[in-house]
């Protein structure tokens, strides 16, 4: 059985919008739904809905994501520290979300290794860490400046897109160097658990803290990418993000996706995979695809865009992820 959450989109915090997804949230039958916190007055309607159905809530803080700054800008932190601690006390939601915190994302790179590169972040923040392994910044921008431009000039002969973690890693140590990648990854990690630990220490006792997370440490933009491990001590749970690459119908690579999280976390680890809602006629994909990722340990499905469905639809599908 999978556990199913539904997350209310900005338009459906308010009015009729939001008649409606509270309807759609009984024929789901769901007892927790996730929210946008930023616009305040918005969300504190919506928590006053949820209150009288009794449902739990995940107040959703979002960071800069895609292209926003780097974890280890203080600014960033300050920010993420603040926008916590203002929806957890001014909503008293039930866990408080880490969204867009991650390290910089370059969307429109052609594969998962050029996003990797495109984005990577040597800023001031980023080179007093990389200092602290004997590495220099600047000689490690140099480098992946080349790596750029060879790809650019490379762009068009036939080859095979590096996209996933397997495949990027041996590529990076090959390219930088196995002393500098290891380095990178570890300065990459520490930087991800020392923010979530400041926003974790912020919270009032009662709000637990979550993160939209990527198994993968290079990904980044709307999800922690990678050191699930580290930040297990200081994270209640896990929100899946897929890549902008990955098929949410895909069933053995979303089953692939939550096995690597699963491997990568403690075993206690809970993880719930965001995923929009998929058109009607392939909902028999969708279900295949998600009872596949629960054999390997999904322990729920947060729904987004649910109310678009009719409520016979959303009952069918209730039954269908029960099973």
């Amino acid at each position: 059985m999978i556990d199913v959450e539904f997350e209310l989109t900005q338009d459906e915090l308010r009015g009729a919008a939001r008649t409606r997804a509270f309807a759609a949230v009984t024929a789901l039958g769901v007892k927790r739904i996730a929210l946008l916190a930023g616009d305040e007055v918005a969300a504190k309607g919506a928590m006053v809905a949820a209150r009288e159905a009794k449902l739990a809530v995940v107040a959703i803080v979002e960071g800069g994501a895609p292209a926003g700054r780097c974890p280890n800008d203080a600014k960033v932190r300050a920010a993420a520290v603040e926008r916590a601690g203002v929806a957890a006390t001014r909503l008293a939601p039930a866990a408080v979300e880490l969204c867009g915190f991650g390290f910089p994302d370059s969307r429109a790179a052609a594969s998962g290794a050029a996003r990797f590169l495109e984005a990577l972040c040597t800023c001031e923040g980023c080179a007093r860490r990389l200092a602290t392994r004997q590495l220099d910044a600047t000689r490690i921008a140099s480098k992946v400046k080349k790596l750029i431009e060879t790809a650019r000039a490379e762009a068009g002969k036939e080859s095979t897109p590096l996209e996933r973690p397997e495949e990027i890693g041996p590529w990076l140590v090959k390219q930088l160097g196995a002393m500098e990648s290891a380095a990178l990854l570890s300065v990459r990690r520490e930087s991800l658990v020392a923010l979530v630990q400041e926003v974790q220490k912020a919270l009032p006792k009662g709000v637990v803290l979550q993160a939209v997370a990527h198994p993968s440490p290079f990904a980044g933009g709307r999800a922690l990418g990678g050191g699930l491990l580290a930040l297990t001590d200081w994270l209640e749970s896990f929100t899946l993000e897929l890549a902008a690459t990955d098929d949410p119908l895909d069933a053995p690579r979303l089953a692939a996706i939550v096995k690597s999280a699963r491997t990568a976390a403690m075993p206690t680890s809970r993880f719930t995979l965001r995923l929009p809602m998929p058109p009607l006629e392939r909902r028999t994909e969708q279900v295949a695809a998600l009872r596949a990722a629960a054999k390997e340990g999904l322990a729920g499905v947060r729904l987004v865009g649910a109310a678009s469905w009719p409520d016979n639809e959303l009952v069918a599908l209730r039954g269908a992820l029960s099973r």
